[in-house]
């Protein structure tokens, strides 16, 4: 069933999704998310959620095809765009969670060092800024007062909300 969404901040209509050209992973999925909303993709184990969110962002392994009516972000068309133009929207437009964090995040650096690259990439903030014990605590941190900036992934304090 679809249900209109006015004005939606991601659509996405008739998504194809083939390796190799011989495996369709995915076919014809279509979403649409207003603002405000949260969805959440559901199904069984290798039946395209992954593939189907990492095609929206452009992130598909070599040798895959991504065919679409349209995948539009804020109204604009993400197919028409080239690799350095949504690399720009990536991170701080639209991100995409992980379903694993520890495949996503490397835990040989802490986790304030990678949070820092996105906003030393997207938001112009310096590395002197990123490392002050007190700049992480204007975002949603789950320890207020804490520098979680400093704490290793593997670090069970990573994972203490406090």
């Amino acid at each position: 069933m679809t249900t209109f969404v006015p004005d939606p901040i991601l659509s996405v209509a008739n998504l194809r999704v083939s390796f190799g050209g011989r495996t369709e992973a995915v076919r014809g999925v279509s979403l649409a998310v207003g603002r405000g909303e949260t969805h959440c993709v559901v199904g069984e184990s290798g039946c395209g959620k992954s593939i189907s969110a990492l095609s929206v962002m452009n992130l598909l392994p070599r040798g895959s095809t991504r065919t679409a009516d349209h995948i539009r972000f804020h109204g604009q068309d993400l197919l028409g765009l080239s690799e350095r133009q949504i690399a720009r929207l990536r991170g701080d437009k639209i991100a995409m969670i992980f379903q694993e964090p520890m495949t996503s995040l490397n835990p040989a650096y802490t986790i304030g060092s990678q949070m820092s690259e996105v906003f030393e990439r997207h938001r112009r903030a310096t590395r002197r800024w990123t490392e002050r014990p007190n700049c992480w605590r204007a975002w949603a941190s789950p320890r207020p007062g804490c520098a979680w900036a400093s704490i290793p992934i593997n670090s069970p304090a990573a994972c203490d909300s406090g």
